[in-house]
């Protein structure tokens, strides 16, 4: 999980950007998206490029809940919590949508498909503990 964000900023590093960003089927395997989306808003071409993700969906029981593993280890994920994610990224949310993916031996799979952001360039900057986005123009 950790090679994404990592290869993700080598491909920063090089100093390469993109217009398109497809994760298809990739984001299920992780709980927190943060690093994931600080990644990829580093390397979108900024306003007018596009991330286009799938992800598996639940509703909440609790405000409080973002995402949860089911037993086949793969992740669920709230609309909320993606859309909260991604805009503290520096993302722009386009369109969310939900359709079914597949089935999962007899239940249907609920997905947020078509989740466009479009992105504008982001600069992180290391403050002390964390990290701070800030778009710019």
């Amino acid at each position: 999980k950790a090679e994404i964000p990592k290869a993700l900023s080598s491909l920063k590093a090089e100093g390469k950007t993109f217009q398109l960003v497809l994760v298809i089927e990739t984001l299920n395997y992780f709980g927190d998206l943060e690093p994931v989306f600080l990644s990829i808003a580093d390397i979108l071409a900024g306003p007018g490029s596009v991330l286009i993700i799938t992800l598996e969906h639940f509703i909440a029981d609790h405000v409080t809940d973002s995402y949860r593993s089911r037993t086949t280890g793969r992740f669920e994920h709230t609309a909320e919590y993606v859309k909260r994610t991604a805009q503290a990224a520096g993302l722009s949310i386009l369109a969310c949508e939900q359709a079914s993916l597949r089935k999962d031996g007899n239940m249907l799979v609920v997905a947020l498909t078509r989740f466009e952001s479009a992105g504008s360039r982001t600069r992180r900057t290391d403050v002390g503990m964390g990290d701070v986005t800030r778009s710019h123009r």
